[in-house]
C-alpha cells in the first residue's frame, strides 16, 4: 500500500521519469548509426537499413527509439529515427524527434522539414492523415515546450520569434487560421 501511494504521489507530482531504454534497442540503433555514418550519401542503402532497423524493433521498444533519437548521439540518424516512428503511427513521438534535431541549427529549419517530409510521405496513401497528425505533434510540441522549441515550431510555419511568444490559440490561429484543434 505504501508503494502505491509513493508511486501514485510521484507521478501527480511529476517526479515520474520514462522507464529506461531497452539495451538491445540502443545497441541496434547504434549499429544501425555505425552503417549510415559508413555510407551517408547513398540514399538506398540508407532507406534499406532504417528499413531493417524498422523491422527489428517491437512495438514495445518505440519509446527507446523515441527517446534515443532524441539524444545528441542520435543526431545524424534523427530523422530516419523519426521516419519509423511516423511509420509506426507514432507522429506526436516524431515531432519531438524533428523539433529536437533541428534545435542546433538554425539554417533552413523549414525547407529541411518539410522537404524531407514531402520526399519521405507524399507518395503515401495516408499522406493527408500523415501530415494532419504531423501538424497536430507540432502544435503539440509548442504548447508543452520552452521557447527554443517554441521558436523551432514557429519557423516550420514560416513564422518567427514573435509568434513564438504567443499562447497556443493564438499560435494555433496564426500559423493556421483555418485549422480546428483535434478532438
Amino acid at each position: 500500500m505504501r508503494w502505491t501511494l509513493l508511486i501514485l504521489a510521484m507521478f501527480v507530482t511529476g517526479c515520474a521519469t520514462a522507464p529506461p531504454m531497452d539495451e538491445n534497442t540502443v545497441t541496434r540503433i547504434r549499429q544501425f548509426k555505425t552503417n549510415v555514418e559508413q555510407n551517408p550519401l547513398d540514399d538506398a542503402k540508407v532507406r534499406a537499413e532504417r528499413d531493417a532497423l524498422n523491422h527489428d524493433v517491437t512495438d514495445y521498444n518505440l519509446l527507446t527509439v523515441e527517446q534515443f533519437a532524441q539524444t545528441p548521439e542520435a543526431a545524424p540518424v534523427a530523422f530516419p529515427l523519426a521516419w519509423i516512428l511516423v511509420d509506426r503511427h507514432h507522429v506526436d513521438a516524431a515531432a519531438g524527434v524533428i523539433v529536437t534535431a533541428l534545435l542546433p541549427d538554425p539554417t533552413n529549419r523549414q525547407y529541411r522539414m518539410w522537404k524531407w517530409w514531402e520526399n519521405q510521405f507524399a507518395q503515401r496513401p495516408d499522406y493527408e492523415q500523415l501530415n494532419h497528425e504531423m501538424i497536430e505533434g507540432l502544435f503539440k510540441q509548442f504548447e508543452e515546450g520552452p521557447l527554443d522549441r517554441r521558436l523551432v515550431v514557429a519557423e516550420l510555419f514560416d513564422l518567427g520569434p514573435a509568434e513564438a511568444a504567443l499562447t497556443p490559440a493564438q499560435f494555433r490561429a496564426k500559423a493556421f487560421p483555418t485549422t480546428q484543434p483535434a478532438k
